[in-house]
């Protein structure tokens, strides 16, 4: 620590310049930044200047000192970024100004920061591992336009481990949440372009959020000639149809969930689309941890296989691999890991009472720090009949309490990892607090889109709130999720479950699980992988100094849990695929738990599918299937032998009740369970002729269309395990209800008039399961009557994807997918279609009609603001008699 920052004499902003220097010679970038970032308007020009300089932004800097004596020091320092001049010019500037000492050191310290990062200057890095393209320079470029002149730490260790290497081994990499992984994507994705031009880089993140994340993010940083697409899309195909080309059929970036990059996957190996998996020269998996998750996982992990085993290059990214050279090991590659993280971390636990004494009778909560003593934070009292100040003792009202001590430092996110009981928590939470006023103009609009569909949630926006479930309609996440990004952040809380935070960024400084994450019975221990994805959260580099990670409890056992859990090492990796097949060791499938069941199910069907194997041949082609899986890689050949002598037998079981070849690819490219396939196959089967019929009628016929979309709606809620919660609603009522939703009617009158059925229907139905299992009883259908093109008529007659955005034509879909009001598109469209047309009319596109009367309307409402009050005094308006 030098002298300097002792010493009075040097005002205090210059000490901060000092620190900051001090910050980034130490490799903490993101603090360095958060330190400096606070000084760039500062009064005191020079202060002002250094602040600007450390924090990028040189040609703002030079503008603030040009004509000051530091002026040619920020030439020198943007010449020297920019590899003009050689780092000792800067000495030799500062040698010749005439600087007040204060001033002079705090420059001097400048210089040594900007000279330290030099070795990780993304210029000379990429171009030391030969990596010189276009698109890889672009990435620079972009990073430079931005203020990045130097690679964080975790990043600079991923160059140099490989990232960039001609010989193109995979990665399995492993660093903090927010410690730059979005850049590294961008590099290796530009690297494989430049090497691959007519190649395609598949990018899969595990929710629609982050594929939409992603998607802008690589859209942003790669050249404008360089194709990014994405699909929002699951085991289905969104707005497009199974004739339309998928999102690997062409060279450039596609963007996916993984459920849709193996229905694609899924169709090439059953010759039914035109893409060339050999065009895939890279595949970059985020959240690349979630091969733990079930059969999501276990089908994550068999896409890794498939790549591996056709030479593709994998690029694994996780914040939570608890043994990353296992991971390695696994895709044949290197592993890369960083403990760098953007911010600090403090870990707090929040407790009633000291230790020792009764928590329900306690009057004070306490913050107890991780490897330090309890805090007091505020009063608590036992009810809000209780006289006196003090927070209700109960957690909705803690939660309210520990929120509103640090809104002023930046978001502060609620988690709760129990959905049900996130709307009493953030309705709590919103109740405790007062209005901030008029929001800032940028939050203003985002909630006046929302106000007339959901004006209660458009008003919480206004004030900073924001609730983020899986049962929070579609339009109001977008609007929580981007009011969360824009401008570093316009919200001063959210309450959310897991579905905001599998990798979606933005700015927080706080989070508190008011319930936090466990593993479930029987131990219903702390869920060390998730508390990690929480505390990765909080903090972000160049905003916060610091992230703050509090977890609630109610008793002192239960916090000295909590606080064991936050020094837990993460337990060791095993994949879902992993322990299905360790069970099939010693049971077969018929006698497993559903759930692994489905997972050996999956592989089945999978091999029955891809090869033309028989009986006898069914073990070698489910070996082959397993091949290069974390199983086939971390098992040896005895453990390996029994699973497969089982799974090879029930192989023979499954291939009698699916004998035909078209059904196996069918229910295969579904992707649903198969006991409920083969349900929903015997269902279908009952009224084959008249389905078919419908669907090949010369005539379309709309009723009859509607008739038959309902129809396989509620015999897929039936017979598939996916919908099994719509069960118990009467389908009459969930066919009104749903007809309303497509007609384009408000949720809120949807509500009023059908609240049986529509309190039964979740978003997660309307966006994924209803499409989903539509788009497999379209296969069925099609493989039943063995004629490929009916599967294309159901989607062309049928339209499902209207049920995702809830318009009545599936021309319209793409309108909502793309930000605009559903309930204004579709009431639009009505009103178009209801006007006689002459017969020597041109018939434009309903879209394109549409699209252009929402941009009218939205001028005439943005003339109508802007229009003077006519009953305002010396209004000219009422001098004209208007």
């Amino acid at each position: 620590m030098p002298a300097q920052l002792a010493d009075p004499s040097i005002p205090d902003p210059l000490r901060i310049i000092l620190e900051a220097s001090l910050w980034y010679l130490a490799d903490e970038d993101g603090i360095a930044r958060a330190r400096a970032s606070a000084l760039t308007d500062h009064d005191d020009v020079d202060v002002c200047g250094l602040a600007q300089l450390l924090t990028g932004a040189h040609a703002r800097a030079g503008g603030t000192l040009r004509g000051r004596p530091l002026g040619d020091f920020a030439v020198a320092v943007r010449d020297v970024i920019d590899l003009h001049v050689q780092p000792g010019r800067l000495r030799e500037v500062l040698e010749d100004a005439s600087l007040e000492l204060g001033v002079l050191h705090a420059a001097q310290y400048v210089a040594a920061a900007v000279i330290h990062r030099l070795d990780r200057h993304p210029q000379i890095m990429t171009s030391a591992k030969g990596a010189n393209g276009v698109c890889v320079q672009h990435v620079v470029a972009q990073m430079r336009q931005v203020g990045r002149h130097a690679f964080w730490p975790s990043q600079a260790e991923a160059v140099r481990g490989g990232l960039l290497d001609p010989a193109q081994r995979s990665l399995a990499i492993k660093m903090p949440t927010s410690a730059g992984k979005t850049t590294l994507m961008q590099l290796v994705a530009a690297h494989s372009i430049d090497l691959h031009p007519d190649g395609v880089v598949a990018v899969l993140a595990p929710t629609r959020a982050l594929v939409s994340q992603l998607y802008h993010d690589l859209r942003d940083g790669l050249p404008a000639d360089v194709a990014v697409r994405s699909s929002q899309g699951g085991l289905d195909y969104d707005t497009d149809l199974p004739s339309t080309g998928s999102v690997l059929d062409a060279s450039g970036v596609a963007v996916v969930t993984p459920e849709r990059f193996d229905l694609d996957w899924r169709r090439a190996l059953t010759e039914d689309s035109g893409i060339d998996l050999d065009d895939i020269k890279l595949l970059i998996v985020d959240e690349a941890q979630h091969v733990d998750n079930g059969p999501r996982g276990a089908t994550l992990e068999l896409i890794i296989a498939k790549a591996l085993r056709r030479g593709i290059r994998v690029v694994l990214l996780a914040s939570q691999f608890s043994n990353v050279t296992a991971i390695a090991n696994w895709v044949n590659g290197d592993a890369l890991e960083s403990d760098w993280r953007p911010a600090w971390l403090e870990r707090h636990v929040f407790i009633r009472g000291l230790p020792g004494t009764s928590p329900t009778t306690a009057r004070v909560g306490y913050l107890w720090p991780e490897g330090g003593d309890p805090e007091e934070v505020f009063a608590l009292k036992p009810s809000g009949k209780t006289k006196g100040e003090g927070w209700i003792r109960d957690r909705k009202h803690e939660a309210a309490g520990l929120m509103s001590q640090w809104t002023s430092e930046g978001l502060v996110v609620v988690f709760t990892a129990n959905k049900s009981l996130a709307k009493s928590l953030f309705d709590t939470i919103y109740e405790s607090t007062v209005s901030l006023g008029p929001p800032r103009r940028a939050l203003a609009e985002i909630a006046d889109a929302l106000e007339p569909r959901h004006p209660d949630e458009a008003a919480a926006l206004r004030n900073g709130f924001g609730m983020h479930t899986a049962d929070v309609p579609r339009t109001v996440r977008q609007a929580i999720e981007s009011a969360a990004r824009v401008e570093g952040g316009l919200l001063r809380c959210i309450v959310c479950t897991p579905t905001l935070l599998e990798g979606v960024d933005f700015p927080t400084r706080t989070v508190i699980a008011a319930h936090p994450p466990r593993t479930g019975a029987p131990s219903n221990a702390p869920d060390i992988a998730k508390l990690r994805n929480l505390e990765g959260r909080a903090g972000r580099a160049g905003k916060f100094i610091s992230g703050r990670l509090v977890v609630m409890t109610s008793d002192h056992d239960s916090a000295r849990t909590w606080r064991r859990a936050m020094r837990q090492a993460l337990p060791p990796t095993e994949t879902a695929l992993t322990a299905a097949l360790k069970v099939m060791q010693s049971r077969a499938p018929e006698y497993m738990a559903p759930e692994t069941k489905d997972i050996i199910d999956a592989v089945t069907i999978e091999v029955l599918a891809e090869s033309a194997a028989v009986d006898g041949d069914l073990r070698k082609a489910l070996e082959g299937a397993l091949q290069r899986t974390f199983w086939s890689a971390t098992s040896a050949p005895q453990v390996q032998a029994p699973a497969l002598t089982f799974g090879a037998s029930y192989a023979v079981r499954v291939a009698q009740r699916v004998p035909d070849d078209a059904l196996r690819a069918a229910v295969y490219r579904s992707g649903l369970k198969l006991e409920g396939c083969l349900a929903l196959r015997d269902a279908i089967a009952t009224q084959l002729d008249p389905v078919v019929n419908v669907l090949r009628s010369d005539a379309p016929d709309a009723d009859a269309h509607d008739r038959l979309l309902h129809w396989l709606i509620k015999t897929c809620v039936a017979t598939l395990e996916e919908l099994e919660d719509l069960r118990a609603v009467d389908p009459d009522a969930l066919r009104v209800a749903l007809t309303a939703w497509v007609d384009g009617e408000s949720e809120a009158d949807i509500e009023r008039d059908h609240a049986d059925a529509w309190s039964a229907v979740k978003p997660v139905h309307l966006e994924t399961l209803l499409v989903w299992a539509l788009t497999g009883a379209f296969e069925i259908v099609a493989a039943l009557a063995n004629d490929l093109h009916l599967r294309e008529a159901a989607h062309r007659r049928l339209g499902p994807s209207r049920l995702r955005y809830g318009v009545f034509d599936a021309e319209l879909c793409s309108l909502v997918r793309g930000g605009e009001d559903r309930v204004q598109v579709a009431r639009i469209a009505a009103e178009y279609l209801k006007v006689p047309k002459p017969p020597s009319a041109i018939l434009w596109p309903l879209s394109m009609i549409v699209e252009l009367r929402l941009a009218q309307e939205e001028d005439a409402a943005k003339a109508a603001a802007a229009a003077p009050d006519p009953s305002a005094p010396n209004d000219p308006a009422r001098l004209d008699g208007d």
